[in-house]
C-alpha cells in the first residue's frame, strides 16, 4: 500500500519511519517546506536511514529504521497511485495542504487526520466541494506519541506511546465498513500501540 503523508516534522517523520518499517507499506512524502524536505532528501541520496528510538509502555526500548522512498513538493506526483493521504502536520496548515492535493484525489480516498478536530471538517467543505462527499475523512484526537526529532531525516525519539487513540469520521454518511477499513490499515502503519479507536 502506497501511503501519502502530508508534513514534515517531528510525527511525519516517526510516521514514515514506523509505516516505512513494514515490508507491504511505502510512504511518500509531501512536503511544502523546503529547509526539511532538502535536508531529508539530501540524507536520503547519502544514504542515510532514519532510525527512531522508542520507548514502549512496558519500559523496554526498541529501535525501527524506515525511509520514505520520495519527498516531493509536486502534488501531482504525490498523489500518484496513493491507498491512504495521512494529514500529521499542524492545523493551520490543512488549508493548503488540501488545496494542493484535491485536483488529484479521487472518488473512494481516504484521508485521515492526527490530530484532525480542528476545523478540518470545514476545510474540506470549502476546498473539495462537492468532491467530499466521495471521500472518507477521518480525525484522530492527536499525535499517537510523545516524540522529538533531533536531527532531519536521521534521528528521533519515541518518549512516550498512546495507550489508546480515539477517531471518527467527520461525515454522516460515511459507510462503517470504510472508517474500519482505513482504521485497520492505519493501525497496521502504526504497529500495536497505540490501540485506535472509531467511533
Amino acid at each position: 500500500m502506497k501511503v501519502l503523508l502530508c508534513g514534515d516534522g517531528n510525527g511525519a517523520h516517526v510516521f514514515s519511519c514506523l509505516a516505512g518499517h513494514q515490508e507491504d507499506i511505502e510512504v511518500c512524502i509531501f512536503s511544502r517546506y523546503a529547509p526539511v524536505r532538502d535536508k531529508w532528501t539530501e540524507v536520503i541520496k547519502n544514504g542515510g536511514v532514519l532510525k527512531i528510538a522508542c520507548t514502549n509502555p512496558d519500559g523496554s526500548s526498541s529501535e525501527f529504521q524506515g525511509n520514505p522512498y520520495l519527498i516531493t513538493d509536486d502534488a501531482e506526483q504525490a498523489m500518484k497511485d496513493v491507498g491512504l493521504i495521512v494529514f500529521m502536520n499542524p492545523a493551520f496548515t490543512h488549508n493548503d495542504y488540501l488545496t494542493e492535493i484535491a485536483p488529484f484525489i479521487k472518488p473512494g480516498t481516504t484521508l485521515i487526520a492526527l490530530p484532525g478536530h480542528a476545523g478540518l471538517e470545514y476545510a474540506a467543505r470549502k476546498i473539495l466541494k462537492e468532491k467530499r462527499q466521495d471521500v472518507n475523512i477521518i480525525a484522530f484526537e492527536s499525535l499517537p506519541w510523545a516524540c522529538k526529532v533531533s536531527e532531519i531525516g536521521t534521528f528521533g525519539e519515541v518518549f512516550g506511546f498512546k495507550k489508546l487513540l480515539a477517531g471518527g469520521p467527520l461525515q454522516l454518511n460515511t459507510p462503517k465498513e470504510s472508517t474500519m477499513e482505513a482504521v485497520k490499515a492505519l493501525q497496521h502503519c502504526l504497529g500495536k500501540f497505540p490501540e485506535l479507536k472509531s467511533n
